[in-house]
């Protein structure tokens, strides 16, 4: 279970109430659960689309690529890798404005600020589930790093089949890495690789490994939509 909290002080406040609510037993009728914590402003990688490119290469081996049973080919993987780097995609700064009652030139103007903060990205188009290409495995890691971070930094940024990776201090492991494979044999390749890679600063690796039956969907943006609507919420009250 991927939980976001604004701090420690939310994330204990949440867990009192989802008790109170009868939602999970109290502690001593149940196990007790093992939660790690990691910092979302350690992360150094997030690219949800980057399974495109690697897709691309097996297409143009292949003629086609299979996702979760169902065959792409010709057109199809094309347009797919189009709207998934976000070519052709545009905003329509008029529709929002006659929804919200807002000038055109103002909604650009916001956007492109909100865009040069980094608060969003430029829009494109994701699978269902953020982290995997549908019928892929989910696979998360933790890898320590003896030495050189900097250059598996640079390694598993350059990754594509690493869609998001962050900085952490847990136990013996720096990084916190999601994968995804569409076979676990190719994980298993993927990991000899890191280690031939950097045969003297890799340590301990420490990894989950989810089927894509195993994974429940939830849609990618209801944690920043919840966010945005409880921030409404607070200064209408």
């Amino acid at each position: 279970l991927i939980e976001y909290f604004g701090g420690l002080e939310e994330y204990h406040s949440w867990r009192g109430d989802i008790v109170k609510q009868d939602k999970i037993p109290d502690r001593g009728e149940r196990t007790p659960a093992h939660a790690e914590f990691f910092s979302n402003r350690l992360t150094f990688k997030y690219e949800p689309t980057c399974f495109i490119d690697k897709m691309a290469d097996k297409f143009e081996e292949k003629g086609f690529i299979e996702l979760s049973g169902q065959r792409i080919e010709d057109d199809s993987f094309r347009i797919l890798k189009k709207v998934m780097k976000g070519e052709s995609i545009r905003t329509n700064y008029s529709y929002i404005g006659r929804e919200l009652g807002v000038n055109r030139k103002t909604v650009k103007r916001r956007i492109d600020d909100l865009l040069d903060k980094g608060i969003i990205e430029k829009p494109k188009c994701f699978f269902p589930n953020l982290f995997v290409p549908p019928g892929y495995n989910l696979i998360i890691t933790l890898i320590e790093a003896t030495s050189d971070l900097s250059d598996i930094k640079d390694y598993l940024k350059k990754d594509e089949n690493v869609p998001m990776a962050i900085e952490t201090s847990t136990e013996r492991y720096n990084f916190l890495v999601f994968s995804a494979f569409e076979s676990i044999e190719e994980f298993f390749e993927w990991g000899e690789k890191l280690n031939s890679k950097h045969p003297d600063n890799i340590g301990a690796i420490s990894k989950t490994i989810l089927s894509s039956r195993m994974v429940h969907l939830i849609e990618p943006q209801k944690v920043s939509l919840g966010f945005i609507e409880n921030k409404l919420w607070d200064l209408k009250s």
